[in-house]
């Protein structure tokens, strides 16, 4: 029992140093895409695939132990988590539970800074989308010469005693004359 119960500190240091690497990851990540930085993207993308790979295969270890305690203890296996275990086993490892507790709340902090740094890059994302689709509008309306938003008309003498109304664009990029 002691053996499973160190085996499972070690997973959780484990895990615990995977989320910090994941932080820095995800502020990588972010960076990547301010500076358009495409290639670096992609290999952010394929350590964070990599990382998160890793972190399951842990917490999947990590779930066969307390599925272990469970069996030993004869308890349901949704009711052995890690604060359970701490509170079981604080009677008979005490050092043990206290470091288990320790990793457990280590972890708690950790996953929710990588929840929040996920978060931040999701709103980035999306308003970095939303910009870069509102310049490519803007950009294709000017190339084929119909400015969004411009109704601006103007008044041409003709040459006939008559002045022509007309809606011009201004602002195009490429002008239509040769």
């Amino acid at each position: 029992m002691i053996q499973k119960v160190q085996n499972l500190i070690l997973l959780l240091e484990r895990m615990s140093v995977l989320y910090d690497r994941t932080v820095g990851i995800l502020e990588r990540e972010k960076l990547s895409l301010i500076t358009f930085d495409f290639e670096h993207i992609l290999e952010v993308l394929r350590e964070k695939d990599e990382v998160l790979g890793v972190l399951r295969s842990l917490d999947e270890d990590r779930l066969r132990i307390q599925d272990q305690f469970a069996l030993i203890m004869q308890k349901d296996n949704r009711e052995v988590t890690l604060r359970f275990l701490t509170i079981a086993l604080k009677e008979h490892l005490p050092i043990e539970a206290r470091r288990l507790s320790e990793l457990r709340s280590e972890l708690e902090s950790r996953i929710d800074v990588v929840k929040s740094r996920i978060r931040i890059n999701k709103s980035f994302t999306e308003k970095s989308i939303k910009n870069l689709q509102m310049i490519a509008s803007n950009l294709n309306a000017a190339i084929r010469g119909r400015a969004k938003g411009s109704s601006k008309s103007v008044r041409t003498y003709t040459g006939k005693a008559k002045v022509c109304e007309s809606k011009q664009e201004i602002g195009s990029l490429v002008e239509k004359r040769l």
